[in-house]
């Protein structure tokens, strides 16, 4: 299943045109909205399936002051992209 978001975030990512036809067909939405939900998706796939560390000590910072701990919460307690890296060798 990773693979194929994998595949899919690749193919998107090249093939703007065809990806924003298949969401008009597939929502049933407008030429423009679709173009607009395109490019915010686009901003949000990340290469590799990996999600910056920046986007993720933000969620984490978000998460530690809503539940109010306190302390460092290393990254690599709440992230492992070991199942991102094994879907794109393959």
């Amino acid at each position: 299943m990773i693979r194929a978001i994998y595949r899919a975030v690749v193919f998107a990512k090249a093939n703007p045109e065809e990806t924003i036809q298949a969401f008009m067909d597939w929502t049933r939405v407008d030429r423009e909205l679709a173009v607009k939900s395109y490019e915010l998706g686009t901003k949000s796939w990340p290469d590799g399936l990996v999600i910056s560390d920046a986007a993720i000590k933000a969620v984490v910072d978000q998460a530690q002051a809503e539940l109010k701990i306190r302390g460092p919460i290393p990254l690599d307690k709440v992230r492992d992209w070991s199942f991102a890296e094994k879907a794109i060798r393959k």
